[in-house]
């Protein structure tokens, strides 16, 4: 298990507020999903799904894309804390669900999307974060960063979640 460090700031906490905190309705987005997507989506989650997406374009983020996997943690973070502490469920590429999700925000992306558990409420401070990963304090987490395993142990060794 891994951990996604993923902000929602810079407008994203709509998005957030409305496709992982409130559950989408799968049936909503027939006309987006290939058939394999939406029989392993109903078949994961039901007939609603948490979901979330990024660019992945390069960097952190096009390695976070490649590499995130079922069963990886996401820490959701804005305004210096960790807000939301989820778990991976499934991750596929579709750009016309994408669209269809959060077009109309502004947001653009390449098609990365993934399905989320229930979150859980966080209040995790980014400067311990930082302190325990060896950074300095007031280091800014940029783009989507998907830590190593190493990080991600020490991290969920030292922080006790309730997920």
């Amino acid at each position: 298990m891994r951990i996604l460090m993923v902000g929602t700031g810079s407008g994203g906490e709509e998005n957030f507020a409305r496709t992982v905190l409130k559950p989408v309705d799968l049936g909503q987005y027939t006309d987006a999903l290939t058939f394999t997507q939406r029989q392993l989506l109903e078949a994961k989650h039901g007939r609603f799904a948490r979901v979330w997406g990024f660019a992945a374009k390069n960097g952190s983020s096009a390695t976070a894309a490649a590499e995130l996997e079922p069963g990886d943690q996401v820490w959701f973070h804005h305004d210096s804390y960790v807000h939301h502490v989820t778990e991976v469920v499934t991750v596929f590429r579709n750009r016309g669900f994408e669209d269809a999700l959060w077009g109309g925000s502004g947001y653009r992306g390449e098609g990365f999307v993934f399905t989320l558990t229930e979150p859980q409420k966080a209040h995790i401070s980014k400067t311990e974060m930082n302190n325990l990963l060896g950074y300095a304090s007031g280091y800014t987490w940029q783009g989507n960063r998907l830590l190593k395993d190493q990080a991600s142990r020490m991290l969920t060794s030292k922080v006790y979640l309730a997920i």
